[in-house]
């Protein structure tokens, strides 16, 4: 239940800060879309992937040049940037 309601307000977070683009990876993540979506005042695009490799894949879609692009990512996992293979 805190889990999340610190990813809800953290959504929250996000549509004050007038982010444009919100892409999210996983159940958790989600809820930070769904929370910032509905509180957003504004056109807020969002995009959430179930998985890292998905989100990695369709990147080149959402990013372009000069883009500022803010990473978050659970401290516990063993993460790693997906291969090219």
């Amino acid at each position: 239940q805190q889990t999340n309601a610190l990813h809800a307000d953290l959504g929250t977070a996000v549509a004050y800060a007038k982010v444009r683009l919100l892409l999210t990876v996983g159940k958790s993540a989600k809820i930070v879309a769904d929370s910032a979506k509905n509180v957003a005042k504004y056109n807020l695009q969002t995009k959430s992937f179930t998985d890292v490799l998905s989100a990695c894949n369709n990147l080149k879609k959402f990013i372009k040049d000069y883009d500022i692009v803010l990473v978050k990512g659970p401290e516990l996992t063993n993460w790693k940037w997906p291969s090219k293979n």
